[in-house]
Order: C-alpha cells, then sequence, then structure tokens
C-alpha cells in the first residue's frame, strides 16, 4: 500500500510537470505567433506609408500602436 502510495504521489507529481511544461510552450508560440502578426502589421502600413510617398500623397493613417491602444478597452478605476 504504501508502493502504491508513493507511485501515484510520483505520478501526479509527473503530470502536474508536464501540464506546466505544456503551459510553457504554449505562452511561447502564442508569443511568438503575435510578434509575427504585429511585424506584419507594421510592415503593411510601412508599406503603404512608403508608396504614398513616392506618390507624393500625404499619408495621415495612424501607425498599427495607436489603432491597437485605440482599440484597447479603456481601464477603470
Amino acid at each position: 500500500m504504501v508502493l502504491a502510495a508513493a507511485f501515484e504521489e510520483w505520478r501526479e507529481k509527473r503530470r502536474q510537470e508536464q501540464i506546466a511544461r505544456a503551459v510553457a510552450e504554449t505562452k511561447t508560440e502564442v508569443a511568438a505567433e503575435t510578434l509575427r502578426g504585429a511585424d506584419a502589421e507594421w510592415e503593411a502600413w510601412n508599406e503603404r506609408r512608403l508608396q504614398a510617398e513616392q506618390r507624393g500623397e500625404p499619408f495621415e493613417e495612424p501607425p498599427p500602436s495607436v489603432r491597437r491602444r485605440a482599440a484597447e478597452p479603456t481601464m477603470q478605476q
């Protein structure tokens, strides 16, 4: 019985470690994907800005960071 309890304890500890590792890996993947998306958004914005500059047209589109902040819900205290 003592051996069975020790085994179950070891098994639960291992399961918790696997869950923690999976969560950490998922967070890393989500952060990388978010960064790639942000990079693509900035690159597209900059391309539109450069094209407008080449045509001699004004470019008044706010950068992605300004749009993102404007879309965030305001924090209430």
